[in-house]
């Protein structure tokens, strides 16, 4: 089979795919054989740059690296226990007008087998080999692949080979992505029968052709008369791949909104169109307008005729950049004349730049539809319909069966690719079209369908296979052997025994609330702050270390027991505000003055403690009485205030006055009359002169007591 590029840069559009579901695992092992001489091809010593990843430091290893990664793509996507031989080489193919053959690829023989149906069916070789178990031509390869070497010797103009791993070829060809095309017809992508008789490829059905059907006839290409199938070869877009694995992939992955075009000036036209890779694509509404066309061999840069109608433009203009003259000008639409050598279908519009400023529809036709419209708009006024079924797939029929290549005048590749209409392209479309490089999209499914049965799945360990219950392989029963023959785990998302939750790739150990990746509810410990946790530091959650998330999923704070910084102290349950020595209720150290009556301390009134006369405790924890240095109610005098103060706080000590110290506290400044008893005050005076009146006149009057008892004692000594 061939894949063919057109001369032109291609610029790459990358596409979102949709994702089909989990496979079961696959692994198919390759060996590649290089027919090459010395010097050429995969052998090129050319000395090149590292390019793209690929580490290579000649073409020929470069080409040799990219082949490889090729293979082990496929080898992740299909099962085989017998490896898979593929004969390469780099060698000329003819690069003809407008389109280029990149590589040739095949199976390189046929083999019978029977399928899981019990019907026999003719398989490629590498498929025979895998149903049967064996290699069942030692020493043979099984795939052909021919490179095109003149690729590299500017067959197509600004276009090499690109041989890098990283799907950035820019405008050059991406080898391993035309490997896996070629790869892809060794594997059994190949329409198999005789294109000139309509007959089959010998005396058995092919598996590919078993599931291949005419739309019209409703009859599959292996139930046919050879007439027949002569008829069906040429059925444009009427002849499609029914396989159900491929079916029900594509329902999936292919876009919707199916164009369709008409004219009821015109009605012999064929309707058939393909897109373009600039301009609004798929169809965002229908449009129906005048034609217009321009003037024979004049590509509008001006056209005030373009507003409000579609215009034709024909195979001489640059289609990209006159769609954006009369985009300007109005337009609501852009048929371009698309001439090929097998008539319909047209090519799309895939092989130039993409400029961001076409907005309306563009379009490609047949040369012959062109032809049709120019002579009716010769005539007179054409109204043409562009229309669009939102539901239909792009590539498919309404039941999702992919339409395969099938041209008008038949083509050596017809039949052995999917339609060029497919959004997103596709892995086996014939000509190379923006895509999402290195992807196998619909591919895997087609070759399940041919017989690529996955290992897992028929109740035999083989290869890596953890397990396999056949028909009992489930992701949905708890314990079960999953469906990739992996057994029952944590992250499987069944929640099986001694799992508390399974979310699957939704567990995670960084997001709140979230199965955690041992399958464990989110908790407290876990190291993930969750839904009414203030904190969690997971093992470093401490109820003793200072300062530490505690090991509830709280805050540190006092009453803890921890004494974090700012704490004087914290006991936990045993703070109290009540208890006397105990650290108080806000962490704070028992003190006079907290209310709370502790060692050392006569008594404790909080806020009401004051050294303020009859105050019940003072300021330092001590009772009121005698001796506090405050005259309270009862007190005649007070020792803290008066050393002369007996301690009774109601008299004065004689003893204590005679030895000088008067009620100012001292000496000097006082002189005594010996004459009377009274003390007459010096000029100095000391702070205790601020007592309150009636303390010093109850003093004065005790103090004239004093001196007259003195005198009279005095008298009696002086008569014996």
């Amino acid at each position: 089979m061939t894949r063919s590029m057109t001369c032109h840069a291609i610029a790459v559009l990358a596409l979102l795919l949709a994702l089909a579901p989990e496979q079961a695992r696959a692994y198919a092992t390759f060996e590649v054989e290089i027919t090459d001489d010395p010097g050429e091809g995969f052998n090129d010593m050319t000395a090149v740059a590292p390019v793209g990843g690929n580490m290579g430091t000649t073409r020929g290893e470069q080409r040799l690296n990219a082949l490889r990664y090729a293979t082990e793509l496929w080898g992740e996507a299909i099962d085989s226990e017998v490896p898979i031989r593929i004969s390469a080489s780099f060698d000329p193919i003819e690069c003809a007008a407008g389109v280029t053959t990149l590589a040739l690829g095949g199976s390189f023989g046929l083999d019978v087998a029977v399928d899981a149906q019990g019907e026999q069916r003719l398989y490629p070789t590498a498929l025979a080999d895998r149903i049967m178990g064996e290699d069942l031509w030692p020493g043979e390869p099984d795939i052909n692949i021919q490179f095109n070497s003149n690729v590299d010797d500017g067959c197509i103009p600004g276009v090499v080979w690109y041989y890098g791993l990283d799907r950035n070829p820019g405008v050059d060809s991406d080898m391993i992505d035309t490997a896996l095309h070629e790869i892809g017809h060794g594997l059994g992508f190949q329409a198999l029968y005789d294109t000139a008789t309509g007959a089959l490829v010998g005396s058995t059905p092919s598996a590919f052709m078993a599931n291949v059907r005419d739309l019209d006839t409703g009859k599959g290409f292996h139930e046919m008369t050879d007439a027949e199938r002569l008829a069906s070869q040429v059925n444009v877009r009427r002849v499609a791949w029914v396989g159900p694995e491929t079916t029900a992939a594509a329902a999936m992955l292919l876009e919707r909104g199916m164009p369709s075009l008409s004219s009821a000036q015109v009605p012999e036209l064929s309707g058939e169109l393909a897109d373009a890779s600039f301009g609004s694509w798929p169809l965002a509404m229908s449009v129906n307008a005048e034609l217009f066309v321009p003037p024979a061999g004049v590509c509008p840069e001006t056209a005030p005729e373009a507003n409000g109608r579609v215009v034709l433009l024909r195979l001489e203009c640059s289609h990209s950049s006159w769609a954006q003259h009369v985009t300007s000008q109005g337009a609501v639409a852009v048929i371009v004349e698309r001439e090929t050598n097998f008539g319909l279908p047209p090519l799309p519009l895939d092989d130039e730049p993409m400029p961001g400023d076409v907005t309306i529809p563009v379009i490609s036709v047949g040369f012959a539809d062109i032809m049709k419209l120019e002579t009716a708009a010769a005539a007179g006024t054409v109204t043409l319909a562009l229309t669009l079924d939102e539901d239909a797939p792009l590539g498919a029929d309404a039941d999702n069966h992919v339409m395969l290549h099938v041209t008008e005048t038949l083509y050596a590749s017809s039949m052995s690719h999917f339609e060029q209409l497919a959004r997103p392209s596709l892995l086996m479309e014939p000509i190379t079209t923006p895509r999402e490089l290195h992807d196998l999209d619909l591919t895997p499914a087609l070759m399940h369908d041919l017989g690529w049965l996955e290992f897992c799945g028929n109740e035999t360990l083989e290869q890596e296979e953890e397990c396999d219950e056949g028909a009992d392989n489930s992701d949905e029963e708890p314990d079960a052997c999953r469906s990739t023959c992996v057994d029952a785990h944590c992250g499987d998302g069944v929640v099986d025994m001694g799992e508390a939750c399974d979310d699957g790739e939704d567990n995670s150990d960084t997001q709140a609330n979230a199965c955690r990746t041992t399958c464990e509810e989110a908790a407290c410990g876990d190291g993930v702050v969750d839904t009414g946790e203030a904190c969690d530091d997971g093992t470093m959650n401490s109820g003793t270390a200072e300062n530490a998330c505690r090991p509830t999923c709280v805050e540190p704070s006092c009453g803890d027991g921890v004494m974090d910084t700012g704490e004087a102290c914290d006991d936990g349950a045993m703070n109290s505000d009540t208890f006397a020595d105990a650290c108080r209720l806000a962490c704070t150290v028992a003190r006079c003055g907290d209310g709370v009556t502790d060692d050392g301390e006569a008594c404790d009134d909080g806020a009401m403690n004051s050294d303020a006369p009859n105050a019940a405790c003072r300021t330092t924890c001590v009772e009121l009485g005698c001796g506090d240095g405050v005259l309270d109610m009862g007190e005649s005098c007070d020792p803290g205030l008066d050393s002369a103060c007996k301690d009774d706080c109601q008299s004065i000590d004689p003893s204590r006055v005679d030895g000088g110290m008067g009620m100012n506290g001292g000496s000097g400044g006082e002189a005594e009359d010996e004459g009377c008893g009274c003390r007459a005050l010096g000029a100095q005076r000391d702070e205790r002169a601020a007592w309150p009146v009636f303390a010093l006149i109850a003093l004065a009057a005790g103090v004239t007591r004093r001196s007259r008892a003195r005198a009279r004692m005095r008298k009696r000594a002086a008569r014996a």
